[in-house]
This record gives structure tokens, C-alpha cells and sequence, in this order.
């Protein structure tokens, strides 16, 4: 959204303080810390993958490349590092390198190849083959003297905990050696798809029973039977060690020397015929302190492989996950786009639209010619209308036009002869066009009329408010102003105002009485308001009061954008009359009911006759 000039901003804050509005903290909470020179400095980091230390950023490798460069570039740096992590395919950390302290303006990087994959597989099944085997001699050790009474509950408590690490390992050595069959070279070596998948099998068969052991240690409902989960817990640690050892000899099948093996190629996920997501390398670095990683910084994906013909449309590549999407992303810090009939100054009329171009599988595809467009053409343009990919990205500038709107641009990519559409590749994303004012949504408090003579204080005097909306009934651009008139009547405007000192109200709130004609600002958050004075004072809201010319019936008018709404009101006093009413309590005895008895009816003698 448009936001109000900053020193409007700084103006504002004491005006807003009292009513609960946090202009200060918005505007200081995006302001960089102040450098040592005195001006404003803020670290600026990005991530990307490219074919050489010093070359251009890349999204995609050729299926022949072998090893890649990861690079951090880097703005204003104070000294700071930096881990750099890659992940593979299925999110195996392939790579980790801390960088020396950065500092200035410049670049870090580090090269990753096939060598470092089959390395980190190697240190991964290791790593946790050596915690399955270690947790195998403890469950057995555990398993010999099963204690009962209180001391039961934390034997069964650490068993249930070592079983699931057990769990998690098996899982990680299992994805890891199914990670390197699919390495492009590893599939060329004598044995190695069945020795992988011999070691995968056992492997499952022992993650199973370590299943079924935790569902004995814990059972849904029952008491826990230890005997029997000991007894699938042993039957499982021969599995796992059985796995391992034939991980191992699977391991054992690689060469030496991997350094000129290629790097797995990238590929889509799909359900059938539809997609349903893509499998990509990530390079991402986060911040070194008290030699631990902090929260991302930045990241990046990338893909290797050879591209087909264009299948597929995202929003960068970054996003792919939902294809048939553009990324649209208002120009600045700007959350809008306005009309260029809107004439508030500084407010955002344009936004920046990406797409990312790939083949079926997920590979970005270069040269190719995407047209974009706006609908309804009505809500803008897109410069340029025509935009050849380059690395599977395509970038173009969307302008507002002159009417408010719900709109859309639209991006196509045609397959075959343009216009027949069945296999064009297509995206679109959704934006909205803020116009002028169209209805100023006057109100006022209390509905009909006001009294100056009424006991209850909020009703002598009428509070005014407006929220002007555009054409589909959206906030119109903050600094829009409006003028409220009282067009004919009695009646004054007026609004309080409170000395503030130090953050607090000090005094008495003082009237300014304005007279006839009030003008009054569109907020950030749709309101009006009176802009802002004399510094140092708090600011209240508009009304309406009785003034020296009496009373009767007046109409009221808000203008904005050259759109009026008038409002008839009334101005008069009425008496409140109260009749008070003494009450006094007194006890009321109420006597209880008491039974009666009736004597019973005659009843008829069997046999006798009635006379």
C-alpha cells in the first residue's frame, strides 16, 4: 500500500498516540542500523549457483556437468560468516562450508562435485549405521533385565526413545544408499542395483519389527508386554545388522576415484498425468554464531538436466510448486496498485511479474517466447508484451491503467501454431487496481440528530467519520483528502486536540472550532482524519456541535476525489425528564397451603339394589 511521507509520518506519531496507531514503530522497524560512518548501512546477502568461482548466476546445469560453484554475494558485510549448505535431490545435506569473515562489498565460494555426493553418502551410512549397531547392544543389554514396579515405567520410557532413534536411523540408511543408484554413473557398476536393494529389504524387514516392539511397549490400549517387545526387538537388530553389512558391501562396489562422475538429473513428481511437484537441489547459508548455524539467510534451487519442449509454468524458480502461476509483486514496499487517475502524490501505479519456464521435468527452458497480457485491458498494460526466456525466466512490468479493477496477467506460451492453445503452456496471477473515490461513506453519531441538552454527553455533539472506497469498495489511497462541509443550517465543526509532554496528555483538551468547512486525510488504514498540526499535541476526531447560530436542520457533505455524499441532520435540544422512583422492600408471608380431606364416596354394595 501507498504509505504517507515520512515526515507526514513523524507528524502524525503524536497525533495517534493516544488512539492506539503505531506509525513510529512501522516507519523505524524497516530502518537500517546507522554505519560507523554515521549513514545508514544494512548487509545485503544472496545465494546462487553458477559454472565458475567468478560466472553468472545459473538455474540449470547440462546432464554432463559434474561439479557446480555455490556463491554468496555480498553487500555491505561487517565481518560476519557464514555456513553454506547443498542438498541433493531427496534433501541429504551433500555439502557444508563455513566461510571466512566477509566483509564489504564481494563474493564467497565453494565448488560442490560428484566426489563430495558419494562422499557425504559414504560419511551418512556410516554415521548412522554405527548408531543402529550401538543402539542394537543397548536394547539387548536393556532387554536381559526387564525391572518392575516404579522402576519399569523408565526402563520402558528409555527403550520407546532408543527404538525410535533405531527407527529414524534404518530410515536414513535406507534413503541414503537408494540416493546413490541415483547417481548416473553409480548405475554402470556390476551388482550394485542388487546389493542396494538387498541391503534396502533387510533394512525394512528390521524397521518393521522395530515397529512392532513400540506398539508392544506401547500399545493403544492394554498394558505393555516387555517379554514380547524384547523378543521382536532381537529379531529385529539381526535384521538392521544384517542390512548394514550388506549396505556396506554395496558401498564397497564404488570406485575410488568419483571426481569425473556426473551429477543426478533434476525430475517432476506426477499423479498419473498430473503433476504434483518438482525435485530440485537447494543451496542454502545461514549466519555462524557461537559456532552454530542460525536461521536461513538466503537460498537458492537448481536443477540439472538437458530441457525438453516448454510443459510447465511457475511463479520463479524458487516457487515451483504449483504450476500454472506467475509471481506479481508491487514495485518498492509498496502492497498496492493505484489507478493513474488517483492524484495523491508517490503512490504505486505499477508491479513486476515473473515466470519461470520448464519442460516436463521440472529442467527451465531457454529461448523460448511467452506473451503476456492484461485482463481486462481496461486495468493496465505489460511492457513488453513479448518476452523471449532466458534460463527459464521471463520478466516484465505491469501499469496500471485508469479505472479501478479486479485484474489478472495472463502469460502463454505456445506449442505448436499459436491461437489452437491445446498444449500451450500458460499462468496467470491475480492483482488488484485501487481507482478514485467513489463513495465517501459519510457517517455520523448519533444517526438522526444531536442534543445539547441530553444527560448522556455522547449525544450532544455528532462524531463524524468517513471511509471513501473506490469502485469495488476498497480503501482509497491514504493521503486522498477530503472536505466535510455543512452545507446549509446551523451547526459548527470542530475537533479537541490534548498538549502531549513526554508521551503523556497534559491539561485539558482544548476545542478548535473549524466553522463550516473541515478538511480531513485518508489513513493508511482507511480512516480520515485531521491532518496534523501545531507539533506537540495530541489530535481528536471531527464533530459536529451546536454554534451560535442556533439550531434546526442542516446538510452535511463529505467531497472527495470530486464524488459527493450529503447527509440531512438535525440540531435540537430536548429536555430529559426523569421520574424517580422510591422503592422500599418488604417481607411478604404468604401462608402454605394446607390439605384438606374429603370422606370417601359411598360405594355400591355388589349385589344390593338400588331404591
Amino acid at each position: 500500500m501507498h504509505r504517507l511521507s515520512p515526515a507526514l509520518v513523524a507528524a502524525l506519531a503524536l497525533t495517534t498516540a493516544l488512539a492506539g496507531m503505531s506509525w513510529a514503530s512501522r516507519a523505524a522497524a524497516s530502518a537500517p542500523a546507522p554505519g560507523t560512518d554515521g549513514t545508514a548501512q544494512q548487509t545485503s546477502l544472496e545465494v546462487f549457483m553458477s559454472d565458475a568461482a567468478d560466472g553468472p548466476r545459473r538455474h540449470s546445469f547440462a546432464s554432463t556437468t559434474g561439479s557446480v560453484f555455490a556463491v554468496v554475494a555480498h553487500t555491505n558485510a561487517a565481518g560476519e560468516r557464514y555456513r553454506i549448505r547443498i542438498r541433493d535431490l531427496s534433501g541429504i545435506t551433500v555439502k557444508v562450508h563455513d566461510t571466512d569473515a566477509l566483509r564489504g562489498d564481494g563474493r564467497a565460494t565453494v565448488s560442490v562435485g560428484a566426489a563430495d555426493f558419494v562422499a557425504s553418502y559414504k560419511g551418512a551410512v556410516a554415521t548412522a549405521g554405527t548408531l543402529l549397531r550401538e543402539n542394537g547392544t543397548k536394547l539387548t543389554a536393556k532387554c536381559a533385565s526387564i525391572p518392575s514396579g516404579s522402576e519399569f515405567e523408565e526402563w520402558r520410557k528409555d527403550m520407546l526413545s532408543t527404538v525410535e532413534s533405531s527407527r529414524t536411523a534404518t530410515t536414513e540408511v535406507t534413503k541414503t544408499l537408494q540416493a546413490v543408484l541415483v547417481m548416473p554413473d553409480a548405475g554402470a557398476i556390476e551388482g550394485i542395483q542388487a546389493a542396494v536393494g538387498q541391503s534396502s529389504a533387510t533394512l525394512g524387514e528390521g524397521h518393521a519389527k522395530l515397529g512392532d516392539a513400540k506398539l508392544k511397549l506401547q500399545p493403544a490400549t492394554g498394558r505393555p508386554d516387555a517379554p514380547a517387545a524384547c523378543t521382536l526387538l532381537g529379531e529385529a537388530n539381526a535384521k538392521t545388522i544384517a542390512g548394514l553389512d550388506q549396505g556396506d558391501s554395496a558401498l564397497a562396489l564404488l570406485p575410488a576415484d568419483t571426481s569425473g562422475w556426473r551429477l543426478p538429473k533434476t525430475q517432476a513428481i506426477y499423479n498419473g498425468t498430473q503433476f504434483r511437484f518438482c525435485t530440485q537441489y537447494t543451496t542454502d547459508i545461514a549466519a555462524i554464531k557461537n559456532n552454530q548455524a542460525g536461521d536461513t539467510a538466503a537460498s537458492s534451487s537448481w536443477s540439472v538436466g538437458d530441457a525438453g519442449p516448454p510443459a510447465l509454468m511457475f511463479q520463479s524458480p524458487r516457487d515451483v510448486g504449483e504450476a500454472g502461476k506467475l509471481r506479481l509483486s508491487y514495485d518498492g514496499d509498496a502492497d498496492a496498485m493505484y489507478a493513474q487517475t488517483v492524484t495523491v502524490p508517490g503512490v504505486n501505479r505499477s508491479a513486476s511479474v515473473t515466470a519461470f519456464v520448464t519442460d516436463a521435468q521440472c529442467i527451465p527452458v531457454d529461448g523460448v517466447d511467452v506473451t503476456l497480457s492484461v485482463e481486462p485491458s481496461t486495468a493496465g498494460s505489460v511492457t513488453p508484451a513479448r518476452v523471449t526466456a532466458s534460463d527459464g525466466v521471463v520478466q516484465a512490468t505491469v501499469a496500471s491503467g485508469n479505472e479501478a479493477a479486479l485484474a489478472k496477467v495472463n502469460a502463454v506460451v505456445c506449442v505448436g501454431p499459436c491461437g489452437e492453445g491445446g498444449n500451450d503452456v500458460k499462468g496467470s496471477a491475480s492483482f488488484d487496481v485501487i481507482g478514485t473515490t467513489k463513495n465517501p461513506d459519510l457517517k455520523i453519531i448519533p444517526h438522526t440528530r444531536l442534543n445539547p441538552l441530553s444527560s448522556v454527553v455522547a449525544y450532544r455533539k455528532g462524531m463524524i467519520s468517513a471511509f471513501p472506497k473506490d469502485a469495488f469498495s476498497r480503501s482509497v489511497a491514504p493521503g486522498t483528502t477530503m472536505v466535510v462541509r455543512i452545507q446549509s443550517g446551523p451547526g459548527e465543526l470542530a475537533y479537541n486536540r490534548t498538549r502531549i509532554v513526554n508521551g503523556r496528555p497534559v491539561g485539558d483538551e482544548q476545542v478548535i472550532v473549524l466553522g463550516k468547512k473541515a478538511d480531513l486525510l485518508v489513513m493508511d488504514n482507511g480512516t480520515t482524519r485531521i491532518p496534523p498540526g501545531e507539533p506537540g499535541y495530541s489530535y481528536g476526531n471531527l464533530y459536529l456541535q451546536k454554534g451560535s447560530d442556533g439550531e434546526g436542520k442542516l446538510v452535511l457533505s463529505a467531497e472527495a476525489d470530486g464524488v459527493s455524499q450529503t447527509l440531512e441532520y438535525e440540531i435540537a435540544s430536548r429536555m430529559s425528564i426523569y421520574l424517580p422512583i422510591a422503592a422500599k422492600s418488604y417481607d411478604i408471608r404468604i401462608p402454605l397451603p394446607t390439605p384438606t380431606r374429603r370422606p370417601p364416596l359411598p360405594t355400591e354394595t355388589p349385589g344390593a339394589q338400588s331404591r
